[in-house]
């Protein structure tokens, strides 16, 4: 979880009303160095996925009743 954000996630936090995280287009036709599923819920061994994209937003601040 620890990566630096891209986004101002403490603004985000005190100014949205909420945060709709698009979990889709982890792998596709672009990625010819693996396969992998469009939309996986959970991968242990990545953070190619929505479980860990979604905590990863939840861990850096954002309450969970905004993240739709």
């Amino acid at each position: 979880w620890g990566e630096k954000r891209a986004y101002p996630v403490t603004s985000i936090a005190r100014n949205l009303d909420w945060v709709n995280v698009m979990c889709y287009d982890y792998h596709g036709s672009w990625d010819i160095s693996a396969t992998g599923a469009h939309a996986a819920l959970y991968d242990p061994t990545s953070n190619i996925s929505t479980s860990f994209g979604i905590g990863s937003w939840l861990h850096s601040g954002v309450p969970p009743n905004k993240v739709a």
